[in-house]
C-alpha cells in the first residue's frame, strides 16, 4: 500500500519512509479514483494493493491517520471481486459473505452512478445547460414510460382475453409486445440508461440550437414533450423508448421521423 505524503506506510520503493507523491509523477491531466478527478498537490491519496489504482482518501473514507495503521488497502471494486470469488469457491455451508457481496455490489453501482453524474455535470457546465432542464426531461421520459407500459399491458391483456378470432391480425404481435414491455420496464429501473437517453436528447438539441434560451430550442423542446406525452402517440413513444428512434435524433425531429409506426 502506498499513499501521498500525509501517511507513512510500507512501500516497495521507499520501505517505511514517507511516500513522496512526486516520485509517482502524477500527470495533472490524469483522472483518478471513482470520482474521476485529478490529483491535487497536498491532497491525501492512497493506492489500492489489488489494482494499483490511486484513490482520494475522502472518496474512500480513509484518513491519513487510519492509513498509517493499515498494512494493506483494497478499493471497493477489488473487495467486491475478492468477496465474490470467495463465495463462489466456498462450500454451500459457508455462504455468510453473500450479504457482503450484495452490499459491495451496491457500492459499486453507486460509485458508477456518481461517476456518470459528475461526467454529465461537467458536460452541462461546459455547454451552459441548466441541470433542472435535464431533470425535467427525465420526468417527461418517465411519464412516457408509464403511458407505454399501460398501453402495452392493456393490449396484451385484450389479445389474450378476446382470442384469435377477433384479433387474428394482432396475435403475431404478442411476442414483440411482451419484449417491448420488458424493455421499457428495464429502462425505468435502470437510472444509468435513462440518464443516457436524456443526455442524448439534450445533446442533440444543443448541437442543433447551441442555446437553450433561443426560441427554436424552446419550440423543439415543446414539440418533443407534446409528442412523447400525447395519448394517441403510442407508436412514436415506443419507438423512442426502445431506441428505434435514437435520442440523438430527436433534436432535429421532423414530420418524417415520426411516421411509419412500429409493427
Amino acid at each position: 500500500m502506498s499513499s501521498t505524503p500525509y501517511a507513512q506506510a510500507p512501500n516497495p520503493l521507499l520501505g517505511t519512509e514517507m511516500a513522496d507523491a512526486s516520485i509517482y509523477q502524477f500527470n495533472p491531466q490524469q483522472l483518478f479514483c471513482v470520482c474521476k478527478n485529478p490529483y491535487v498537490p497536498g491532497q491525501f491519496m492512497i493506492q489500492c494493493d489489488g489494482c494499483n489504482d490511486w484513490y482520494h482518501g475522502m472518496c474512500s473514507g480513509i484518513t491519513p491517520e487510519q492509513a498509517n495503521k493499515m498494512e494493506t488497502f483494497f478499493c471497493r471494486r477489488c473487495r467486491y471481486r475478492g468477496s465474490k470469488r470467495r463465495v463462489q469457491e466456498e462450500p454451500s455451508d459457508h455462504l455468510e459473505p453473500v450479504d457482503t457481496v450484495r452490499i459491495l455490489a451496491q457500492w459499486e453501482a453507486e460509485d458508477e452512478m456518481r461517476r456518470l453524474e459528475k461526467q454529465q455535470e461537467r458536460i452541462l457546465k461546459r455547454q451552459n445547460i441548466r441541470p433542472e432542464l435535464i431533470r425535467h426531461l427525465e420526468s417527461i421520459l418517465k411519464q412516457a414510460i408509464s403511458l407505454s407500459e399501460n398501453y402495452i399491458a392493456d393490449k396484451i391483456a385484450l389479445i389474450k382475453t378476446q382470442g384469435k378470432d377477433r384479433f387474428s391480425s394482432e396475435v403475431s404481435e404478442l411476442p414483440d409486445l411482451q419484449l417491448a414491455l420488458i424493455e421499457i420496464r428495464d429502462l425505468l429501473t435502470n437510472s444509468n440508461q435513462l440518464r443516457t437517453m436524456t443526455m442524448q436528447i439534450e445533446q442533440s438539441m444543443f448541437d442543433n440550437f447551441k442555446s437553450e434560451r433561443c426560441k427554436a430550442y424552446r419550440e423543439q423542446y415543446k414539440s418533443i414533450r407534446d409528442k412523447l406525452l400525447a395519448p394517441q402517440e403510442n407508436d412514436f413513444r415506443l419507438r423512442v423508448l426502445r431506441g428505434i428512434i435514437p435520442g440523438r435524433d430527436l433534436g432535429n425531429m421532423n414530420y418524417k421521423l415520426t411516421q411509419n409506426p412500429i409493427k
